[in-house]
């Protein structure tokens, strides 16, 4: 269940953001009932998403690598390892390598630090293995695909607006606590 926070994270995004951009630009009209909880918006997909890369990364490699090792069987270009000549690369070593890649990207996620670098860091993984996906695994992704984009496309906080005002100028905005704003700006 856990491997599914990725949609509790867009779905409170989402509720939050309400219906996002209208225009080109920084603009976006949240509910107003919500717009107090609108800085913790990115912070809920940015866990979401952390929590379940995290997580699969654990039920799918780390504690089950057979699982993963049944994949690579049926599927023996997504060890791309091995398509550029790293023979001693095996399904073994790319399972754990994947692992262990997929917990640091989750984790990293998960505590803020310097996520727009981190998501960065996705992109050569999440986008080198992507021709050889089948379909039915890339619908699987697309959530993913789609928290990166929106995350690394996110403006600064203080860049942002609502209804045509920054962020903290809104009335309906209020100024989270100091702890608060200090891990909302990472």
């Amino acid at each position: 269940v856990l491997e599914q926070s990725v949609y509790v994270g867009i779905a409170l995004y989402l509720l939050i953001m309400g219906r996002g951009l209208v225009k080109p630009g920084p603009h976006y009209e949240p509910l107003s009932a919500l717009a107090r909880y609108w800085r913790l918006a990115p912070l809920f997909l940015r866990l979401g998403v952390g929590i379940s890369i995290a997580i699969l990364a654990f039920t799918e490699k780390l504690v089950d690598p057979d699982l993963a090792l049944a994949f690579l069987r049926t599927h023996p270009n997504f060890n791309v390892a091995q398509l550029i000549g790293l023979t001693w690369f095996t399904n073994e070593r790319f399972v754990w390598a994947s692992g262990a890649v997929e917990l640091t990207i989750g984790l990293a996620l998960i505590s803020g630090i310097l996520p727009k670098i981190v998501i960065f860091g996705m992109f050569v993984p999440f986008n080198l293995t992507l021709p050889f996906l089948p379909a039915s695994e890339l619908l699987g992704h697309l959530p993913i695909f789609a928290v990166m984009y929106t995350l690394l496309f996110l403006p600064p906080i203080e860049e942002q607006m609502i209804d045509g005002q920054h962020l903290a100028d809104h009335p309906e905005v209020e100024a989270p606590p100091e702890k608060e704003a200090q891990a909302l700006r990472s």
